[in-house]
């Protein structure tokens, strides 16, 4: 994983490099592997189910990578590779960087991680005395 963790902040583009180029300057990196191109991008970590594991299991939403509670997400573009509006184009089956090895009903796969990322974002909140 990223040594940026759960504080790691993801692309703020929502189209490929394929389309835009490289990222810009001041880009943090991969969420998955941390060097400078766009998760949707990335050739090193190319295992859907590790891509979604790896950003639910630090408490990101799965729509933007962004470190924040799920039920909070303001992203607003759908996936450019399948128009959904509840995954990031890093997480799509039909991103061509990605080897869908989903066994099972990938949308119960989907919303599992989903609550999996909500449950670990907010167990990673300071607790409120």
């Amino acid at each position: 994983m990223s040594s940026r963790g759960s504080a790691h902040s993801p692309s703020r583009a929502s189209t490929s490099s394929t389309i835009t180029g490289a990222p810009p300057e001041g880009y943090s990196g991969c969420f998955f592997c941390g060097e400078h191109h766009y998760s949707a991008d990335c050739t090193q970590v190319t295992s859907l189910v590790e891509r979604i594991t790896r950003v639910a299991g630090a408490g990101n939403c799965l729509r933007c990578l962004y470190h924040h509670s799920p039920d909070h997400c303001r992203r607003q573009k759908d996936c450019i590779h399948c128009g959904s509006h509840y995954h990031h184009n890093a997480l799509c089956n039909r991103n061509r960087y990605v080897k869908d090895d989903i066994v099972g009903n990938p949308k119960l796969f989907y919303d599992q991680m989903a609550a999996l990322a909500h449950f670990n974002y907010e167990e990673q909140q300071p607790t409120k005395e």
